[in-house]
């Protein structure tokens, strides 16, 4: 089967191209129906050309929204949780790529979250993502089954090569 390219509008201001082999209706993530394919090719996500299916859990609404912006305009299908029972209730229901976690959360902490994944056996990757910066608290969370530790404030760009390389 020869190979053709449609553009879908992946949000109000960036056009992303998808690859399509076999004519098929699917439902775009953004919403909108294009005729695509069996074995979607998802739109270029940098280094590693792979979309992610990510889950934000983050409590500050202003870097939630500016992670989840830089994220989606990646080509990451990402959902964004605020507290700590939601995020364990995502995870339950739908598998993801990777968990990007605050430890301080409204109700149910991150640490408390990673230690229940954990105990679960759930082997999803996390990147914690937090204010503390001390080498203890590092060492700690990396023990105690987070996979990566990022210190706020951080470049999205470095966030996304840290989730890349999880992933």
């Amino acid at each position: 089967m020869s190979s053709s390219f449609i553009y879908v509008f992946a949000n109000d201001l960036q056009v992303h191209e998808l690859q399509f082999f076999v004519p098929v209706r699917v439902s775009a993530d953004m919403g909108r129906d294009v005729t695509g394919v069996a074995g979607l090719c998802f739109p270029p996500t940098g280094d590693h050309g792979r979309a992610m299916r990510l889950l934000l859990v983050e409590d500050n609404d202003d870097l939630g929204d500016a992670v989840f912006r830089h994220l989606r305009n990646a080509g990451h299908s990402v959902e964004w949780v605020r507290q700590g029972e939601a995020a364990l209730d995502a995870v339950a229901a739908e598998p993801y790529d990777a968990l990007i976690l605050d430890l301080m959360l409204p109700g149910r902490d991150g640490l408390s979250i990673i230690e229940e994944l954990r105990r679960a056996r759930n082997a999803i990757p996390i990147l914690v993502v937090t204010a503390r910066a001390e080498i203890d608290d590092k060492v700690s969370l990396l023990d105690r089954g987070a996979d990566d530790y990022l210190v706020k404030p951080f470049d999205l760009r470095e966030l996304q090569a840290r989730v890349r390389a999880l992933c």
